[in-house]
C-alpha cells in the first residue's frame, strides 16, 4: 500500500483534489476553511517532496499583489478592501502551481487518464438518466449532501463521479456542476490529447468527443468544430487526397446546417443577443446578465483600466452599469488580471499546444476553441487556466524542459 502510494497514489490523490475543485459541484470547494486545509496539505507535500518555488511563482504573486495594490489605493477606492478575500483568491491561484509541480511533467496526461474513467462512468449513468429521469430525482434527498446550492435547489445531486442536473436532465454534466462546464473541461483535455498524440483519434479522444456531444453545449459544439478542422489540417491529407478535401467541405456544410437548425445553436445565440441588456434576479438575490453582456461590460472597463482590478469590482463598471454579473471567464480574466493576464493566458495556452504539434495556426485554433467555451463559463475554470499557465513555464519553457523532452 505504501509502495503504491509513493508510486501512483499521491498523484491519484492530488488529481482527485484538482478534479474536485475544477468541477465546482461541491459545497466543499466554496468553503474557505476546507480550502485552507487543502492548501496547507499541498504545501506540506510540496516541501516533503523536496521542491522549491520557481521564479514564475514569485513573478505571478508579485504581479497579482501589485494589481491589487493599485486597484485598492488608486482605482477602486469606493470599495472596502478585504485581506481575507485576497488570501482566499490567492490560495486558489497557488494551488494549481503546487499540484502541477508535485506531479511533474505528466500532470495533464494523468488528468486525462483520470477524466477518461470518469467520462465512461458519466456516459453509463447519463444513459440510464435519459431513460429514467424520475428515478434520479428520487435520489436527491440522499445524494445531495455536498451539492452546491444552485443544483441543490433544483433537485440535482453530486457524488464526485457524477452530477445529476435538476434543470438539464437531457444533458450530460459528467462530474462538473453543469453541462457547459463539463464541455469546457473536455474541450481543453481533448485539445491537449490530440496535440500531444499528433492528432490521432485514440480511446481517450473518442470518449471525450462522445461525452462532449451528450452535453449539448452550444460553445462546446462550436469548439469541437474548430478541433475537427484542426485534425483535418494537421493530417495534411486534404492536400493530396481528394476524399479528405471532400470530407472537409462536407463537414463544413453539415456544421453550417446543424448550426442554423438546432435549437441550442443559432437560435440559442439569437436569444442571448435579443436579451443582451436584460437583467434578472438570481434566487440568491444577485442581479444577473447573460454571458454576452458580461463580456461587453468586462471589455469596456478593461479599456478604462487595463491593468486589472484584482479581487475588487470595477468602480467604473458599477457606476455605469450597476452590480449585475454574468458567466464569462474571459471577462473575469480581464476584470481581475487586466490585459496582461489575458495576453499571458493566450500566449501560454497557445505555447503548450505549439510545443507538441509545432504548427502555430493549429495551436491558435485550439486556443480559440478553448476561448469559445471559456466565453460561456464562469471562472470556476481558473484551475485549468492556471495549471496550463504554470505547466508552460515549468516544463515547456522552464529549466526542466530538457528533462521533459528526453522523457
Amino acid at each position: 500500500m505504501i509502495k503504491w502510494f509513493k508510486r501512483s497514489g499521491l498523484s491519484f490523490f492530488l488529481i482527485t483534489i484538482f478534479i474536485l475543485y475544477l468541477s465546482y459541484a461541491s459545497t466543499l470547494v466554496q468553503n474557505d476553511v476546507f480550502t485552507s486545509g487543502v492548501f496547507l496539505l499541498l504545501l506540506i507535500i510540496f516541501f516533503v517532496k523536496g521542491h522549491n518555488f520557481d521564479p514564475v511563482f514569485y513573478y505571478t504573486l508579485l504581479v497579482w499583489l501589485t494589481i491589487n495594490f493599485f486597484s485598492a489605493v488608486f482605482i477602486n477606492t469606493d470599495q472596502k478592501f478585504s485581506f481575507i478575500t485576497l488570501i482566499g483568491v490567492t490560495l486558489r491561484v497557488i494551488m494549481p502551481y503546487l499540484m502541477v509541480k508535485i506531479i511533474g511533467t505528466q500532470f495533464f496526461e494523468k488528468v486525462i487518464r483520470y477524466v477518461y474513467v470518469l467520462s465512461i462512468i458519466g456516459l453509463v449513468l447519463f444513459s440510464i438518466q435519459l431513460v429514467y429521469p424520475d428515478l434520479f430525482f428520487t435520489f436527491s434527498d440522499r445524494l445531495n449532501f455536498m451539492t452546491q446550492s444552485e443544483q441543490h435547489e433544483a433537485g440535482g445531486w453530486y457524488i464526485f463521479v457524477y452530477m445529476f442536473s435538476g434543470w438539464a436532465t437531457a444533458r450530460n454534466c459528467g462530474f462538473a456542476w453543469e453541462p457547459g462546464a463539463y464541455s469546457c473541461i473536455l474541450i481543453f483535455l481533448l485539445s491537449f490529447q490530440l496535440a500531444k498524440e499528433k492528432f490521432k483519434i485514440d480511446k481517450y479522444s473518442l470518449v471525450f468527443i462522445v461525452a462532449l456531444i451528450t452535453t449539448l453545449s452550444t460553445s462546446g459544439f462550436m469548439a469541437l468544430f474548430l478541433i475537427l478542422i484542426s485534425i483535418l489540417i494537421y493530417r495534411k491529407k486534404i492536400l493530396v487526397n481528394p476524399f479528405y478535401l471532400i470530407g472537409m467541405f462536407a463537414l463544413i456544410a453539415f456544421s453550417i446546417f446543424f448550426f442554423r437548425t438546432s435549437d441550442f445553436m443559432l437560435q440559442k445565440i439569437d436569444r442571448y443577443v435579443e436579451n443582451e441588456k436584460v437583467e434578472t434576479e438570481h434566487f440568491t438575490g444577485m442581479e444577473r446578465i447573460n454571458r454576452i453582456e458580461e463580456f461587453n461590460r468586462g471589455l469596456e472597463q478593461s479599456f478604462y483600466w487595463p491593468l486589472g482590478n484584482g479581487i475588487l469590482d470595477s468602480d467604473y463598471r458599477i457606476k455605469k452599469h450597476g452590480n449585475a454579473i454574468g458567466p464569462n471567464s474571459l471577462s473575469t480574466i480581464l476584470m481581475q488580471w487586466g490585459w496582461v493576464g489575458m495576453i499571458f493566458f493566450l500566449f501560454t495556452t497557445t505555447g503548450v499546444f505549439y510545443f507538441y504539434n509545432r504548427k502555430l495556426f493549429i495551436s491558435v485554433l485550439l486556443t480559440t476553441a478553448i476561448c469559445m467555451t471559456l466565453f460561456s463559463n464562469p471562472f470556476m475554470m481558473r484551475y485549468l487556466v492556471f495549471a496550463s499557465f504554470f505547466y508552460y513555464y515549468l516544463y515547456v519553457k522552464g529549466p526542466t524542459r530538457r528533462m521533459f523532452i528526453e522523457s
